[in-house]
């Protein structure tokens, strides 16, 4: 299953390291749209290692 991090903005990269390479497959910040997240969601399900048909 994917995994997403979703975190407030505040500049640094060190959590966005830490989430990767804690096993997220995403990371976004606020403020965002919608679509974004919707897109980033529909691109990680296309991944071969979470296609399930």
């Amino acid at each position: 299953m994917p995994i997403i991090l979703v975190s407030e903005p505040d500049g640094e990269l060190e959590p966005v390291i830490e989430g990767i390479e804690a096993g997220a497959d995403d990371f976004v910040t606020f403020p965002f749209k919608p679509i974004e997240l919707v897109l980033r969601i529909k691109l990680l399900l296309h991944r071969p290692e979470y296609s399930f048909y």
